[in-house]
Formats: structure tokens, sequence, C-alpha cells
């Protein structure tokens, strides 16, 4: 007997993800998708996300642009935050305190390309933060 191939293509999941950072939508009466958060046409911006497994983590890539979270309520913006920490796929949490204190965790920088990697990560961080440049 003959080896047996399977000709039908694993399917991909994925779930949409607006710029803003939201994945929950209005269906408008014009058919149209609208963010929940930010309240644009999901064809005006947001991009196409993979589920992260451990098997296959995701890649950062040029088109996912940094997000910042805010719903207008500040509990519900860290709890959204926090939502996605985990062990496996978190590269380092801060947290900086109204005190000035300050706490961090994350895994090893010790490659010189590791390091540029959070240099430019940091800097996107205080983007979003204080506001470029």
């Amino acid at each position: 007997m003959g080896d047996i191939v399977n000709l039908k293509p694993a399917l991909e999941i994925a779930y949409w993800q607006c710029a803003c950072g939201g994945m929950t939508f209005y269906v408008r009466n014009d058919e149209e998708l609208e963010c929940a958060i930010c309240e644009k046409v999901v064809r005006d911006c947001g991009f196409w996300r993979l589920p992260v497994t451990e098997d296959a983590p995701r890649q950062e890539t040029d088109d996912d642009p940094p997000s910042k979270r805010n719903f207008g309520d500040p509990d519900a913006a860290l709890q959204s935050v926090l939502r996605f920490v985990d062990p496996v796929g978190t590269a380092a949490v801060a947290v900086l305190r109204e005190n000035g204190a300050v706490s961090v965790w994350g895994k090893a920088f010790d490659t010189r390309e590791r390091r540029a990697w959070l240099r430019h990560k940091l800097e996107d961080v205080r983007k979003l933060l204080a506001g470029a440049p």
C-alpha cells in the first residue's frame, strides 16, 4: 500500500486586531465593522493576528504597531494589558509606581542584538506613554 496524503490544507485560525489593540467590534447597519474602543472602521485600521502557541510563538513584525490601551477607564486598561503577560511570550515587565519605585522582571538581555531590541522597545514605550518625539 502507498502512503496516505492529505491534500486538504490545515486551517489556520486568525483573528482581527484593531491598530488600537481592540479585538471587539460592532457590526453597523451598513455592514461595516467598527472597533468598540476607538470607533474606527475595520477597513481603515488593523491587522490579522495568528494565535500564539508554545510550539510556534508569534514573531513580531514591522507591521505590529506598538499599542497603548486606553478605554477611558484606567482599571479596564490595566486589566487589558495584564492579560497579555505570560511567562512564555513576555520578554520583560516594568512597574513604575507613583512614588518613584520601580519593579522589573525580564528574560536575559545578554547579547548585543537583545540589548538593541530592548532599547528599541523601551523607546516605543516612551513614545506611547509620553508622546512622540
